[in-house]
């Protein structure tokens, strides 16, 4: 589960995605045996089922269910949530039916709730996060059957989490080529029509109607958020990016969802999952709101100035000096933040990358052909002798290094030192017209026209002579 936050995201039409409409909902009648609730020493004080639903025995699959449905899948006849090609319930968008807005699965609708009491239910997205930072995953085979043991990291106790084989018949013979296994969360995902399980190494999304998965049920009721706490953050230079710490209280709140707010987007971006990029030198709040029960938390986060660049002297013959980084880079390795052309302010990459708003400078700013030094982000933000380089001197770079592909590096042939780029495009300071302005490609080593709204990179430079 190396990258658990990795997510793919499914296009298909609804009518496709869903199964046949108009079931009737019933619970099913034969009740699975009694789980034990594992004590596995979790943050959030969740206890795990040590089987799934309806196996026969820890290291069995169990039977499958439609997500939302309390019949297992080969019981099921149709999705109990679709009437005529429209959603009945767990819908954010009015153009596939009843708009509810509900997230998680009603008691009535969860399928381990139904068949095992009040205080069972299926896990969250977080719950399967917290499973996976807090235990031990080995695979092993047990009784023939690989499953994967998940062991506490606290004390003595785990569960078993069987896996499938997937098997493919050609010409008689059965190839197996992997394993898998899928387990329904209780989230229903932002398009609607698919929830999240967790699948192999990560969280994903599949089809809440038309497909299946197993349940693992987790003993932890349905407990409401009553507080939420930024933790304290210290102040971060100009294009950084750092996630935010934040505590819901009680830790085994249902609901973990927030709304992230900053209180100025030029200097500091927030995105949907706390994640902050330091845009420019300032002050900026930062909002957490739990959107289930509206607890609030603000702190402020200062934003210090960007980390100046080093030098590199290539041995150019105009004498001209590379930033060692892009404008906004914290180290070499760091690609930086993007800017507009002509814009003097980045813009955060969950902001998008294109502004159609972007203030074009008035033509006396660029009317030698190149950019003012008002409107060049690299003088305005590293002071004077830094500004963005010319076409001529991207050619003469070129001229004077041998490249390599590993990091867009430049060697000179003069004194042998190397300058990475780290990045596929860097804007110069030349316009082609009033909407489109001259950028380098750094893989192919040319100059090309790019319009202004769109974010690229800046590679400064620093001429001694001036």
């Amino acid at each position: 589960m190396k990258n658990r936050y990795r997510v793919f995201f499914t296009c298909a039409l609804l009518a496709c995605l869903l199964a046949s409409s108009g079931c009737h909902k019933e619970s099913y009648k034969d009740k699975p045996r009694e789980l034990e609730a594992v004590d596995l020493g979790l943050p959030s004080g969740t206890l795990w089922a040590s089987q799934n639903l309806m196996a026969d025995r820890p290291w069995a699959l169990g039977k499958t269910f439609r997500w939302g449905d309390t019949r297992p899948a080969e019981e099921s006849q149709g999705y109990c949530f679709l009437e005529d090609g429209q959603l009945t319930k767990y819908n954010f968008d009015e153009n596939k039916g009843v708009v509810d807005n509900r997230y998680f699965l009603e008691s009535e609708d969860d399928a381990a709730t139904a068949l095992l009491g009040d205080e069972w239910r299926m896990p969250t997205i977080w719950e399967f996060e917290e499973l996976h930072d807090y235990c031990n995953w080995e695979k092993e085979k047990i009784n023939g059957e690989l499953c994967y043991v998940v062991s506490s990291k606290v004390n003595t106790n785990s569960i078993i989490l069987p896996l499938k084989y997937i098997t493919l018949g050609l010409f008689f013979i059965d190839f197996t080529f992997g394993e898998a296994y899928e387990y329904w969360t209780n989230c229903v995902s932002d398009d609607n029509s698919n929830a999240w399980l967790l699948q192999g190494d990560a969280l994903r999304i599949k089809p809440r109607g038309r497909g299946s998965a197993y349940i693992r049920p987790v003993y932890a009721g349905r407990v409401p958020v009553e507080d939420v706490k930024i933790n304290e953050v210290e102040p971060i230079p100009a294009g950084t990016k750092k996630s935010v710490s934040v505590s819901i209280i009680p830790v085994n709140a249902l609901d973990k969802r927030l709304k992230w707010e900053s209180g100025d987007d030029e200097v500091l971006y927030v995105d949907s999952k706390g994640n902050l990029t330091a845009l420019f030198p300032g002050k900026a709040q930062i909002r957490a709101t739990s959107i289930a029960t509206g607890q609030t938390s603000v702190t402020q986060v200062v934003v210090t100035d960007y980390v100046s660049p080093e030098k590199v002297d290539l041995g150019l013959p105009s004498g001209l000096l590379w930033a060692d980084r892009n404008l906004g880079a914290i180290d070499e390795s760091d690609p930086g933040l993007k800017f507009c052309w002509g814009a003097t302010r980045p813009r955060g990459e969950d902001q998008g990358y294109v502004d159609y708003s972007v203030f074009y400078p008035e033509k006396e700013a660029y009317s030698n052909g190149v950019l003012s030094l008002d409107y060049d982000a690299a003088n305005v933000i590293l002071g004077d002798g830094w500004r963005l380089p010319t076409r001529a001197e991207f050619k003469e770079l070129t001229d004077n290094t041998v490249f390599s592909d590993q990091g867009y590096a430049f060697t000179s042939i003069r004194n042998g030192r190397t300058l990475s780029l780290q990045s596929g495009y860097c804007w110069t300071s030349e316009y082609v017209d009033e909407s489109k302005f001259y950028v380098f490609t750094g893989w192919s080593r040319r100059i090309g026209a790019m319009n202004g709204p769109c974010a690229e990179w800046i590679r400064p430079v620093f001429d001694p002579r001036k």
